[in-house]
């Protein structure tokens, strides 16, 4: 994968029942990105927009988690995004909580990765909680990981994709170590497992498999992609957001597998005047210093600042630019741009210029 940065930041909806746990989870995504704990723009509903720079690539991260509006409403701004996070703790009862959720993102055909939190007070096996996941989603989970315990503590994971082995650190990169020998079969039979879900989706993997013939890593990596990126796969992480555990990977996942505003378009059916400026409200009420904004995702074309809208007219433009939000003369397409707030336009509302006909905007039929 190149290092070079993206044209503007893909964005993530970050969900879960629990709105302190999601806001945990964001804020440790930005310490683990080095831009320490910076503000984020408090929204509408309890909504938190920030922008988190990752290897030379930027993620606009849209925390909705507890977001007090119905399930409809949610659909129509989540279908907004190129990616989504679900936020779930180790306990069955939180798995009730994030089914909905679970089964809106596949609806919507949305590249959609579930982190459990909390993995060191997990109760019972990752298998037992594994197959729950699996009942709640209509979608395939493919368990990415692993724990590795050590004196019934979980010290680390193996990563069954790269077949490595890691060790937590509180607060740091984790730690590649040798696979330890008690993990080894298990890692084994996961392993198996992980590809018998990919081959499902691949006919020239399954007879790979067959014929006892396993792929190397490389391979296993793309064919993941391209069945995250089409809504196929849900792939499963685990960690522990307060003490930084496992958002590496989670962060290198989103890079690899959260397709740019293209891929986007293409996978969604979204049908978007190419030469013309189209783009469809994240949050609405974002607080920046006195201002009362609107965090819009442009789907096409170019806003510019001072330009007339057909909802209203965009005199200020403001983005972000790492962790930092600059005053902006014009944002493209796939980019996440604050404008100030217009009159009648709610979140998952679409803004367009005045030449795009709103009836004639968007498809979203083939889900």
């Amino acid at each position: 994968m190149s290092s070079v940065r993206q044209r503007g930041a893909r964005s993530v909806a970050l969900l879960g029942r629990d709105r302190s746990s999601t806001n945990m989870l964001l804020r440790s995504m930005q310490y683990v990105c080095g831009v320490g704990e910076v503000e984020c723009l408090s929204a509408t509903h309890g909504i938190q927009v920030s922008n988190i720079p990752f290897m030379e690539e930027d993620f606009c991260i849209l925390d909705y988690g507890g977001i007090d509006v119905e399930l409809s409403t949610l659909s129509s701004v989540i279908s907004g995004v190129d990616g989504a996070i679900v936020l779930c703790d180790p306990d069955l009862g939180d798995v009730d909580q994030v089914e909905p959720y679970l089964k809106l993102l596949a609806q919507l055909q949305i590249p959609t990765f579930l982190f459990v939190d909390k993995i060191d007070q997990l109760g019972g096996s990752v298998h037992d909680l594994f197959r729950r996941l699996e009942e709640a989603s209509l979608r395939d989970l493919l368990l990415r990981q692993i724990p590795i315990l050590e004196k019934e503590e979980i010290t680390g994971y193996v990563d069954l994709a790269s077949e490595r082995a890691f060790l937590y650190q509180e607060g740091e990169a984790t730690e590649v170590i040798e696979l330890p020998p008690e993990a080894a079969e298990q890692k084994g039979i996961m392993r198996i497992a992980l590809l018998e879900v990919l081959a499902d989706y691949d006919d020239a993997l399954m007879e790979d498999i067959m014929d006892d013939v396993m792929p190397v890593n490389d391979a296993v990596f793309t064919l993941l992609k391209k069945d995250v990126v089409r809504g196929k796969l849900v792939p499963v992480f685990l960690g522990v957001a307060e003490k930084k555990f496992g958002l590496r990977r989670l962060l290198k996942a989103l890079r690899h597998e959260v397709p740019e505003n293209e891929g986007t378009i293409r996978q969604r059916h979204i049908l978007a005047p190419a030469n013309a400026c189209v783009s469809q409200v994240l949050a609405t009420g974002c607080v920046l210093g006195d201002l009362r904004m609107q965090a819009l995702r442009i789907w096409s074309g170019e806003m510019e600042a001072g330009m007339t809208l057909r909802q209203g007219g965009c005199e200020q433009m403001y983005k972000f630019s790492g962790a930092e939000i600059v005053t902006a003369h014009s944002g493209e397409a796939g980019e996440v741009v604050l404008i100030p707030e217009m009159v009648g336009v709610s979140f998952g509302d679409f803004v367009t210029d005045e030449s795009v006909t709103l009836p004639h905007l968007v498809s979203l039929t083939e889900t």
